[in-house]
């Protein structure tokens, strides 16, 4: 799995995606869909463009995993009981994995 840094460059900057936009005139949209990893597919002179301003080589822009990641709500919900499932693949290999996750909602504890 690729994905870009670009949320971590701008965190570790105090950049914002405005400031990105000013100076590069990458529109919003593009940038957000980047820093979310949540495009398809990214244009060549963009990166080129981002990794530029940052000071940053597309080694350092990208991530590499070999595993793919894929994360969903479970059908699993009982009262505050929440589900996710996590599939991870590489290749011929899958693994599916359930999290269930207690939301607790009251303030009953008492925190030193």
């Amino acid at each position: 799995m690729i994905q870009s840094r670009l949320s971590v460059l701008m965190a570790e900057r105090g950049l914002k995606i405005a400031d990105l936009y000013e100076e590069t005139g990458i529109s919003k949209t593009t940038l957000m869909a980047i820093a979310e990893n949540t495009g398809k597919g990214v244009q060549f002179d963009t990166v080129d463009k981002l990794c530029n301003f940052l000071g940053v080589t597309p080694c350092d822009f990208f991530d590499y995993s070999p595993y793919i990641v894929e994360t969903q709500k479970s059908n699993f919900v009982e009262g505050n009981l929440k589900g996710i499932e996590i599939k991870i693949k590489k290749q011929n290999y899958e693994k599916h994995f359930n999290l269930d996750i207690y939301v607790y909602s009251g303030d009953s504890y008492d925190i030193p």
